[in-house]
């Protein structure tokens, strides 16, 4: 067509976070906010010298001069819709070639700035790396590497990057410690150099325990085991491995260990350019470990001390002085981190042999707590009155021999959470555990579970996840979470999305599936639901969690017979061993037996049923808040507050 103008622009699109769920409640209040925004974005737009394409929707599709322009503009229109707080946006940057014409524009670079609104968070600004490298070297805009994304429909993967906007005040009690790549720093998994291929664990176990001597370390964060050793026998290039960990520091290192003789190489890592700050070669006798992990942490604050230029002091902490105890305990420690029941069987027994030869290692008692409290948090296999009073010894015992265990006082959260429900212990717990560690990605993740659970707050449970995540980058039970807070703010599609975008990542991966049948359940979507959930049981998901969903969803689908083939095999196998009681509940509530679903719920809480906790999750038991049993039930269980709160008053959370 003749007036076609082709030409580079900086392309922004935004919309509102919950639009959809807002309209099916409150057309009124709907329409308010999309002309609130309307006018927001098109006074914004020109004042930074933008063009108004149009809306799409709720969405608005704008292009820039410059990056510059796009990101300055994508800033004020956060802090503007601030003085709205039900008017969340996400918005996407890409700067790319674009067709501009009769008032529309088109093109693939169109295309990838839509698809990096959509994985966006409320409150904040994606952008490409291209539109990265335009600003970087502009002093008043700052950004953080969030990962490489392969976007729907878009032939090659996409730098993408947030921008930090410095407009953000969060209140003293709320306020997240903002981990940067400049203050961060990862230790990924010494490689075994021993001629036994068995002494792996001592490499890990060592790698493992400078991790945890660094976190102790104030402003200087540190990624968690779970995100670093995702790189165990890969050889990327440590720039990558820096960019997809968002750290500027990496340490490296190597163990050969041949009888009483150990060989210990590490080297620190500047991530930018790759150059080595520091590297050290250590021959000593076995018995010199602890003195060794002493100096290498020694070393290292002091050269991180002249490099980031922090005030950085290492919190003391108790070394454990039985070698044959701690050779047990790290066999353990690499036996719990494979995270299959059977593994966690044998974990247990290594702590116990530990705690036989030392009975002052108190890393060994934190770790048969983690042990047995994960038999029935992550994996529902045994019930909580068998495991969590055990787990409470053994954490109470770690915490006799050294009062700084922060590990130890996250299982005593989890013990109150799931077996006590009793929600100040469990608040003064995790919270302690954070007061001890602040870079504990595992308070920060199960703090999470007080807040939505206990409370219903699902702003500071986000919160939560945020630092958890930047912690963690690569853990994917974190990632699960944060997608299960899209579903109880009730956005579902945008929880479907993320789901499917975790499974391109991470094909026949049984939580995702279970994550997706959840989401497609709460949007009626349920040919799609079932459809997961089969995937579900074929890649391995065969937890009683998982067929509960599943028949569950059955009864939600129509399909009563075969809802009732699986209530009928979980009963009967109720009676030969543990299955709990209340996935069997959640089936007959899918079916409609309410009565029938309150027996079983009464029996999770009379066997202390951790997952009984999930009765409080919005939207997939709202059908039953009104019922008398109901309240009844979150009487006895301390958490009658939940039914005080009126989730449509709730602020609308942030997401990642």
């Amino acid at each position: 067509m003749s007036d076609q103008k082709r030409k580079l622009a900086a392309i922004m699109f935004s919309d509102i976070v919950g639009y959809s769920s807002l309209m099916s409640k409150d057309e009124l209040q709907a329409m308010r906010l999309i002309n609130k925004n309307r006018a927001i974005h098109k006074t914004l737009i020109e004042e930074f010298k933008g063009e108004f394409i149009k809306e799409i929707g709720d969405g608005i599709l704008s292009i820039f001069q410059s990056s510059v322009d796009a990101v300055n503009c994508a800033q004020s229109i956060q802090n503007k819709c601030r003085e709205e707080p039900q008017l969340q946006l996400r918005i996407g940057i890409h700067i790319g070639d674009i067709i501009q014409s009769e008032g529309d524009v088109y093109g693939e670079g169109v295309n990838i700035a839509s698809r990096i609104e959509r994985i966006g968070e409320a409150g904040g600004i994606y952008i490409s790396g291209r539109v990265n490298e335009d600003i970087e070297n502009k002093t008043e805009i700052n950004t953080e590497f969030i990962g490489i994304k392969s976007l729907k429909n878009i032939s090659h993967p996409v730098n993408i990057y947030s921008v930090i906007q410095q407009d953000t005040t969060p209140s003293k009690s709320e306020k997240i410690s903002k981990i940067t790549s400049e203050n961060s720093i990862a230790v990924l998994p010494f490689t075994n150099m021993s001629a036994d291929p068995d002494q792996e664990y001592f490499g890990d176990g060592m790698a493992e325990e400078l991790i945890n001597a660094l976190t102790k370390i104030q402003n200087l964060n540190v990624v968690a085991r779970t995100s670093s050793f995702a790189f165990k026998g890969d050889k990327t290039d440590i720039r990558e491995i820096g960019k997809r960990l968002n750290v500027g520091i990496l340490v490296e290192g190597s163990i050969r260990k041949a009888g009483n003789l150990i060989r210990i190489t590490i080297q620190l890592i500047k991530v930018k350019d790759g150059y080595h700050l520091w590297s050290e070669r250590y021959d000593r006798k076995l018995e010199d470990i602890f003195a060794i992990q002493d100096e290498i942490t020694e070393k290292i604050v002091e050269r991180l001390k002249s490099t980031l230029h922090l005030q950085v002091e290492p919190v003391s902490h108790h070394r454990p002085e039985n070698l044959i105890a701690y050779d047990y305990y790290l066999k353990g420690r690499y036996h719990i981190n494979k995270f299959t029941p059977d593994d966690i069987e044998i974990a247990i027994d290594l702590y116990k042999k530990a705690i036989k030869e030392g009975p002052e290692l108190s890393l060994a008692y934190t770790g048969l707590s983690e042990a047995y409290s994960l038999l029935s948090t992550g994996f529902d296999v045994l019930p909580c009155r068998d495991t969590m009073p055990k787990a409470r010894d053994a954490a109470l015992k770690a915490l006799e021999l050294d009062t700084y265990l922060a590990e130890a006082y996250v299982s005593l959260g989890q013990v109150a959470m799931f077996y006590d429900y009793n929600k100040k212990l469990t608040y003064d717990y995790f919270q302690k555990a954070l007061e001890l560690n602040p870079n504990s990605s595992s308070a920060n993740l199960w703090i999470e579970f007080y807040w939505t659970f206990m409370e219903n707050d699902f702003d500071k449970g986000m919160a939560a996840l945020q630092k958890a995540q930047k912690l963690d980058p690569l853990n994917l039970l974190i990632k699960i979470r944060v997608g299960f807070n899209y579903i109880y703010k009730g956005d579902y599609d945008v929880a479907i999305d993320f789901f499917k975008e975790l499974l391109e990542e991470h094909p026949g991966f049984p939580m995702a599936h279970h994550s997706l049948m959840e989401a497609y359940g709460m949007n009626k979507m349920f040919d799609e639901a079932l459809e997961e959930g089969e995937k579900m049981i074929a890649s391995g998901g065969k937890a009683v969690a998982n067929i509960g969903g599943l028949g569950y969803h059955c009864a939600l689908a129509g399909q009563r017979k075969k809802a009732l083939k699986i209530l009928a095999d979980l009963e009967s196998q109720s009676k030969k061993g543990y299955v709990s009681s209340f996935w069997v509940a959640g089936i007959y509530k899918g079916l409609g037996d309410i009565d029938k679903a309150f027996e079983w719920f009464e029996k999770a809480y009379d066997d202390r049923d951790g997952n009984l906790i999930y009765i409080t999750a919005p939207q997939a038991f709202q059908d039953i808040r009104i019922d008398p049993r109901y309240k009844s039930l979150l009487s006895k269980m301390g958490l009658e507050n939940i039914l005080s709160l009126d989730s449509s008053q709730k602020p609308q959370i942030e997401c990642l």
